[in-house]
């Protein structure tokens, strides 16, 4: 059961997955699309990893929602969800949420960097851009 259907009736706190993602939600739809046919927004970070809430042009035959967690140190999305309806977004941004601050508390505990990082990346489609999508990676040393 999401967190949504658990809080159905009752006031939630700010920092609820749910609450999260409206203000976001409403953050975007004030955006304009940027030249590659999308636009983005934060829903929240924490330290580098930060998720986002994505909205592609329409007319795509894929998902014009999508919830992102992004590495903004290496510049990379370590996983995301297209969505087709906002309870589905509310999963995606609370999967990702928890995700996003299991790996900041990782890199909060990690011995600092030593020499190069090497990083193994997962290459998939992007809708709209030709950069790669990198799945499970964290820049911190382990």
């Amino acid at each position: 059961m999401s967190s949504l259907e658990a809080g159905e009736g009752q006031d939630l706190a700010p920092d609820h997955p749910h609450c999260l993602l409206m203000v976001a939600y409403t953050r975007l739809s004030m955006l304009p699309l940027g030249s590659s046919g999308m636009k983005f927004t934060t829903i929240a970070a924490f330290g580098d990893h930060v998720v986002r809430l994505i909205e592609l042009a329409s007319g795509s035959d894929i998902s014009r929602i999508w919830v992102e967690l992004y590495d903004a140190a290496s510049d990379y999305a370590l996983d995301a969800a297209g969505c087709d309806d906002i309870l589905n977004a509310v999963i995606a941004a609370e999967t990702l949420l928890e995700e996003a601050k299991s790996l900041n508390a990782d890199c909060l505990g990690a011995e600092p960097r030593r020499g190069p990082v090497t990083l193994e990346l997962a290459r998939c489609d992007w809708p709209t851009s030709s950069r790669g999508l990198a799945r499970g990676v964290s820049v911190c040393a382990r």
